[in-house]
């Protein structure tokens, strides 16, 4: 992280789903519509008497500007989703402008957002008079977008239930963008193929963090907050809804630069991963996981002092974690407090750590 390569994700896709739905003629963006600025109220919790959101989704990214390299940012507030398009490239040099221009190139995104459940209170942001959406009728559980992007912010505001599941499918001059998702941000990569990214938020029952096997041991509940330049250390803990796993270090070089250490381990499972997702990964980070049984997640993480990591679901097996960092046992922190692993005599080369049910 920090000064290297933007992060992207190349070893997990994101869910797709597809709502057939009708559409109406798209709607022109009205004066008001256009007008509406890009402020959004602090995320707060969004729960539901029956639905739970993923904590990734939740909240902003500060990455978020006018003239940002391509993509796409969606998340939830609290209240409401919302959607952004912009991108960095500017136009050509010309005859006229051998040396190019400041001005914004224009590129069109394209996409869809389906629900399982009606959406409501569709708003424009920030949209111009070549940009447009449309939302199914009669059963308001799709919308259409086309927005022709010079480098500004285009995009639009919206409501579903969080009971009910949201497919975001989008793509920049017919190709895959990036999308990144919530105030972290994860990032959906954009794939080297024809076609669109897609992102699906998938709501979910408060899982009872208790099963027939047993429950999950008070320590690795909950999390300490934010992990960054922190001692070199692996952070583990589960927040109510999944594991987190988070790696980072506070060592920089003589020019101020973070330094590069290698975080090389594997995660297992007694029973099956599920719902894998990268966070904060760059190019040069690494993470496998085994099929057709999915049991065993092996990652090798290259960290300038930011943070690296992933989160996912073991159902209701046991979880080991083995980790080191520059080929030396990692200091491993568990839960909330944190509860500090011990970390074992030579010549160990990692630690390790058992999630273990009990009744």
């Amino acid at each position: 992280m920090g000064t290297k390569p933007r992060k992207s994700l190349t070893t997990v896709a994101a869910a797709t789903a597809i709502v057939g739905a009708a559409l109406v003629a798209p709607m022109t963006t009205s004066a008001a519509q256009a007008a509406t600025g890009d402020a959004s109220p602090a995320p707060r919790a969004a729960t539901c008497s029956s639905g739970l959101l993923p904590a990734e989704v939740l909240g902003k990214s500060g990455t978020l500007k006018a003239g940002a390299p391509t993509g796409v940012w969606f998340w939830h507030d609290g209240s409401r989703y919302h959607l952004r398009a912009t991108h960095d490239q500017l136009k050509p040099a010309s005859a006229s402008t051998p040396e190019g221009t400041k001005t914004g190139a224009r590129k069109i995104f394209r996409g869809s957002i389906t629900s399982t459940g009606k959406i409501s209170s569709v708003r424009g942001v920030k949209l111009e008079g070549s940009d447009s959406f449309a939302v199914s009728r009669p059963s308001r559980k799709k919308i259409t977008f086309r927005f022709a992007n010079y480098s500004r912010i285009d995009g639009l505001s919206f409501k579903a239930s969080c009971k009910k599941s949201v497919t975001l499918k989008a793509s920049v001059d017919g190709t895959p963008v990036q999308i990144n998702i919530g105030k972290d941000p994860l990032v959906v990569p954009a794939e080297n193929r024809a076609g669109t990214s897609s992102y699906q938020v998938v709501s979910s029952a408060p899982s009872p963090i208790g099963c027939p096997s047993g429950r999950l041991p008070e320590s690795v509940i909950g999390s300490n907050g934010e992990v960054r330049n922190r001692p070199a250390g692996a952070w583990l803990w589960h927040d109510g809804n999944g594991f987190q796993f988070r790696v980072t270090h506070d060592q920089h070089e003589t020019d101020g630069r973070g330094a590069r250490k290698i975080f090389r381990g594997s995660i297992t499972t007694t029973a099956k991963f599920s719902d894998v997702r990268l966070v904060k990964l760059e190019a040069n980070d690494q993470l496998f996981v085994r099929r057709p049984t999915p049991n065993v997640i092996t990652f090798e993480l290259h960290n300038y002092t930011g943070v690296d990591g992933l989160r996912f679901k073991a159902g209701c097996g046991n979880v080991t974690l083995n980790v080191s960092v520059d080929g030396a046992p990692a200091q491993i922190h568990l839960g909330k407090t944190p509860t500090d692993v011990p970390l074992p005599a030579p010549p160990a080369t990692e630690s390790t750590f058992v999630v273990t049910r009990s009744a």
